[in-house]
C-alpha cells in the first residue's frame, strides 16, 4: 500500500487552473516576436560546478529530460537505481544504485532527534515494484498532483542509503515532463525546495514519524502546489520583463543600424546581467568567431562592458543596457507571491 491523493477540492483545482492559465500567458509574451524563452526560463538546476555531486545530479536530470517524448518508456526500478548511480557514483559509500540493505532514520538538527523511520529495508524493493507500477498505470489525476504522490511515496520509502530528497525531486520532475510539460519553472520544484527547506520538511513531516500510507497527504500536495503557482508567478514576472528588455534591445540595435542578431547579446546582457561568446552563440547559431566579434563590436559601441580577457573574455552591460533593464524592471515589478492555502 502507497501513499494516495487526496480528494481534490475547490482550493486545489483553483490553483491548478491559476497555473495552467499562467503557462498560457507565458506562451504568448514570449511569442510576442522575442523568441525569448531561452533567455527568460532558468535551468533545472541552476549553477555551475565542478563539485561530483552537482555534475552527477545534472546528468540524471538531463537523461530525465531525454526521456521525454520516449515511445518506449516504461517506469521500473532499474531506472531509478540508474538515476541515483549517475547522481552518487562519486561515492561508494552511499551504494550507488542498489536499494539500502540496512534500517535508516533521518534525524533532526539534534542526534537524538529522529524526524522518520522508513519502512524496514526488506520492504523496499515490493514497495517500489509497487510505485512503478502505480506510476504505469493510467490515472485521471491532475499530472502535478501524481508528480508529488511520486516524490511524497519515495521520499518515505526512502529506498537509497543516500540522497534519496534529490531522487525524490528528480521523479518529480520525470512524471511533469513525461506529460509534455517542459519548461524548468512548472516541471521542477528544486528552486522552490531550495529557498525553503523548513517549509518542504514541515510538509513532509506532519505525515508522521513512520511510514503510514493512510496519512492525509493532503499537506504535502499543497506544499508542491504552491511551490509551482508561486514559480510560474515568477516566471511570468520575467516574461513580461524580458518581452520588455527585448523589446527595447532591438530598437536599440535598429538605432544604431547594426545586425538584428545583435539584439540577443543586448537583451541577455541587460536582462541577466552577463553574456559570453558561448551562450551567444547558441542564441545566434553563429560560429565561435563571429561570436567574439560581435560582442567586441558591442563592447567597442559602449553597449556591453568587457570584462574578462582571451578565451574567457564576458561581457556585462554598459550604460545602455542598464537603463533598459531598469526600465523593463520598473514597467513589471515583481509581484508578492501569497500562499493560495492559507486560511
Amino acid at each position: 500500500m502507497l501513499y494516495a491523493a487526496p480528494t481534490l477540492g475547490r482550493a486545489e483545482v483553483d490553483v491548478l487552473a491559476r497555473i495552467d492559465a499562467i503557462r498560457a500567458q507565458i506562451r504568448f509574451v514570449s511569442a510576442e516576436g522575442t523568441a525569448t524563452s531561452r533567455t527568460l526560463l532558468p535551468l533545472f538546476l541552476p549553477g555551475e560546478s565542478d563539485d561530483p555531486a552537482f555534475v552527477g545530479y545534472r546528468s540524471a536530470l538531463g537523461y530525465i529530460l531525454s526521456l521525454h517524448d520516449d515511445p518506449h518508456f516504461a517506469y521500473d526500478e532499474t531506472l531509478l537505481r540508474a538515476l541515483h548511480y549517475m547522481t552518487v557514483a562519486h561515492d561508494p559509500d552511499k551504494q550507488p544504485g542498489r536499494w539500502r540493505n540496512a534500517p535508516i532514520r533521518v534525524r533532526g538538527a539534534g542526534l537524538w532527534e529522529v524526524l522518520y523511520e522508513p519502512p524496514e529495508p526488506e520492504l523496499v524493493p515490493e514497495l517500489m515494484r509497487d510505485l512503478m507500477a502505480r506510476l504505469n498505470a493510467k490515472d485521471p489525476t491532475p499530472v502535478l498532483v501524481r508528480a508529488a504522490l511520486a516524490h511524497l511515496n519515495l521520499v518515505q520509502i526512502h529506498p537509497f542509503a543516500d540522497g534519496n530528497g534529490r531522487m525524490g525531486r528528480a521523479l518529480h520532475t520525470l512524471v511533469i515532463v513525461r506529460d509534455g510539460i517542459l519548461d524548468p519553472e512548472f516541471a521542477s520544484i528544486e528552486p522552490a525546495v531550495a529557498g525553503d527547506r523548513d517549509g518542504f520538511r514541515e510538509a513532509l513531516y506532519e505525515l508522521g514519524t513512520r511510514w503510514d500510507p493512510g496519512a492525509d497527504t493532503r499537506p504535502f500536495v499543497r506544499y508542491c502546489l504552491t511551490a509551482h503557482l508561486q514559480q510560474a508567478e515568477r516566471a511570468l514576472d520575467g516574461a513580461h520583463r524580458m518581452s520588455a528588455v527585448w523589446a527595447e534591445a532591438a530598437r536599440e540595435i535598429e538605432r544604431r543600424r547594426l545586425p538584428a542578431r545583435l539584439t540577443a547579446a543586448l537583451a541577455d546582457a541587460a536582462f541577466a546581467g552577463s553574456v559570453d561568446a558561448a551562450k551567444y552563440r547558441r542564441w545566434a547559431g553563429v560560429d565561435a568567431r563571429r561570436a567574439r566579434a560581435d560582442l567586441a563590436l558591442l563592447a567597442e559601441r559602449g553597449l556591453l562592458m568587457r570584462t574578462g580577457a582571451g578565451r574567457h573574455a564576458g561581457y556585462g552591460p554598459g550604460r545602455i543596457a542598464r537603463a533598459i533593464r531598469r526600465c523593463a524592471w520598473a514597467a513589471h515589478p515583481p509581484r508578492a507571491l501569497d500562499d493560495p492555502f492559507r486560511a
